[in-house]
Order: C-alpha cells, then sequence, then structure tokens
C-alpha cells in the first residue's frame, strides 16, 4: 500500500488528468460492427433526442442471456459500459406517444416493455395495457437501487404501476423501487392459473393470457 505521502501525490496527479466520459450520440451505426446479432434496445434522452446508453442481449451456449451495456465515451470510442451517474441507470423509454401518457406501467427490462407497447388489439389484456406508456426497469431485479428516476420524476405521473416478475426477486424488486419513488404505486397480480414465475413478457407473448384488470392490482404502501 502506498505511504499517506504517496497517496496525497496520486491525488494531485489524478485530479489534473481528463478520463473518458459517456457521452449522448445520434446513432449506432459506429457501434454495429461490435454487436453480435442478437436483439439491441436503445436508450434515448426524450430532452435531446439522443442516445445515452445502448444494451445488447448475448445468448449464451448454455442457455442463459446476458445484457451487454454499452456507451460512446468522449475519445470516441465504444465501450462496454453502464453509463456515469448516480445512480448510473436509466429506465427504458419507448418513443413518447402523441398524446402524451402520464400512466406508467414499468417492466423488468427492456424486452417486457417492448412487448408490453406491441401489443395487438385481439390481445386480452390490450385494453388495460394500451391506457399505460410501457418503460423497462434494467439492471435486473436485484438492481432497484441503481435505477436513476429523475425521468419518471420529469413526466410526473398520474399512475405509476410496477409489473414485476412473479417470483422472489422480483417482489423485493417491487420493495426496492416503492422505497425509492417515495409515491403510491401498485403492481398488478397475474390471477393464479398463472404459472409462479409469470412474467410480462411471457403473457404478454400468450393470446391466452389470463385476463387483468384494475381491480386486480394492489396499492403498494407509501415509503416511510
Amino acid at each position: 500500500a502506498p505511504t499517506e505521502k504517496e497517496a496525497e501525490a496520486m491525488k494531485r496527479d489524478l485530479a489534473g488528468m481528463n478520463f473518458p466520459r459517456a457521452i449522448e450520440v445520434r446513432s449506432i451505426d459506429g457501434l454495429r460492427s461490435q454487436l453480435q446479432g442478437g436483439p439491441v434496445y436503445t436508450f434515448v434522452n426524450r430532452a435531446t433526442g439522443l442516445i445515452r446508453f445502448v444494451q445488447e442481449r448475448v445468448d449464451r451456449a448454455d442457455g442463459s442471456k446476458w445484457y451487454k451495456p454499452w456507451v460512446m465515451l468522449s475519445d470516441g470510442d465504444w465501450a462496454s459500459m453502464e453509463p456515469d451517474g448516480d445512480p448510473p441507470l436509466p429506465l427504458w423509454q419507448p418513443p413518447a406517444s402523441s398524446p402524451p401518457k402520464r400512466r406508467i406501467m414499468i417492466h423488468e427490462g427492456a424486452k417486457c416493455a417492448t412487448a408490453a407497447n406491441g401489443l395487438g388489439s385481439d390481445h386480452p389484456w390490450y385494453e388495460f395495457m394500451s391506457q399505460y406508456e410501457h418503460w423497462g426497469l434494467i439492471g435486473g431485479a436485484l438492481a432497484p437501487h441503481l435505477t436513476d428516476l429523475r425521468d419518471l420524476l420529469a413526466v410526473n405521473p398520474t399512475e405509476v404501476i410496477y409489473f414485476c416478475d412473479n417470483d422472489f426477486p422480483g417482489i423485493n424488486a417491487l420493495k426496492g423501487l416503492s422505497s425509492r419513488w417515495r409515491r403510491p404505486q401498485r403492481n398488478p397480480r397475474c390471477r393464479p392459473s398463472r404459472p409462479a414465475t409469470a412474467s410480462a413478457s411471457s403473457a404478454t407473448a400468450s393470446r391466452t393470457a389470463a385476463p387483468i384488470s384494475p381491480s386486480s392490482t394492489s396499492s403498494t404502501p407509501r415509503a416511510s
């Protein structure tokens, strides 16, 4: 370990250095040669119209999956890392609807949110789900404390629903998000006929999903 004097000298040297930082970009054309061909989700800053973060789904040979992060750095290179910030992870948002919707439903990940935004009118949940704009919480069910909620605050939604996966990590994420949101929110409860690990993604992909309605949601207490 460095001595106290050496540590102070290193601090002085580092204070004058400019390290690359994450910046926003207009397109991901320069990144495409590094992608592996899986689904790609772009996180757009609605205030600027620029892309601030990219997620690439990578399917491993063992059947597991990984969402690989990408950001553009100020030195002009794409880097596989999460964006700067405290907390660092933005919520995935679809293109702004017209007219704007101020009822927001948050799902576990961009994939689920994309599926929910794309529901067809023949789906049994369409009438209910189409009332909401669907956003995605990234970083996994265990990372709601890493989510930047400022975009959600800027929308000033009239209602927020968190559609967590129906498993232990998902329910814990619901509690974690509620403690940070500090406003009333609700969470859908699928009928018991749904599998114990049902998610919005699996349910929205099915044309035989059990109906869901406002009456099947339960209030999450305001955090203390």
